[in-house]
């Protein structure tokens, strides 16, 4: 708007004008663009297996996981909070997967997933996993959730042409 204001015509309080009226205008709020998203900030890539970890939160038929991977091997865990995913119930699962790898934590905006998008496509592996392989209420521990994850895990990526396990597993 101001910028086409400024082809048009001219006056010295211009801006503050239009945005006193942009201020008032309902119709514009109703319609206008969302906030562009936040510059996408590149984190230089991983060197060791576990020297970079993300986790992100997904839900499958009203069952909410979270899952945690390796950056550089791809290797996955996932948890499964049954009643609910609390600030302290995710803390809890974090601590224990931070206390096997020293872990220092930086957050990304949640709003924002291209700004965690290793996290977002770790995500996207877990959700097929688990999609026909949990049990009843989408419980982890089943013979069918084991095999599946195992099976991912032995699987070349694509991207780096080995499986997360043979890249650094925390059993290797």
């Amino acid at each position: 708007m101001l910028r086409r204001a400024r082809q048009s015509v001219y006056w010295l309080e211009i801006e503050g004008d239009l945005q006193h009226r942009r201020a008032q205008c309902t119709s514009c709020d109703e319609h206008a663009p969302s906030m562009p998203p936040e510059e996408m900030i590149h984190t230089p890539p991983a060197e060791y297996p576990f020297q970079q970890v993300v986790a992100g939160m997904f839900q499958i038929e009203g069952n909410v996981y979270m899952v945690y991977a390796d950056r550089l091997t791809g290797w996955l865990e996932v948890a499964h909070f049954p009643c609910g995913a609390t600030s302290n119930k995710i803390s809890n699962h974090l601590r224990s997967y931070f206390s096997r790898w020293g872990v220092k934590v930086r957050l990304s905006s949640p709003q924002y997933p291209q700004s965690n998008s290793r996290a977002e496509a770790a995500v996207k592996p877990a959700k097929r996993l688990l999609r026909e392989n949990t049990s009843k209420g989408g419980v982890l521990e089943s013979d069918n959730t084991a095999l599946a994850i195992l099976q991912y895990l032995n699987t070349p990526l694509m991207e780096i042409n080995k499986s997360p396990s043979c890249n650094g597993s925390p059993a290797a």
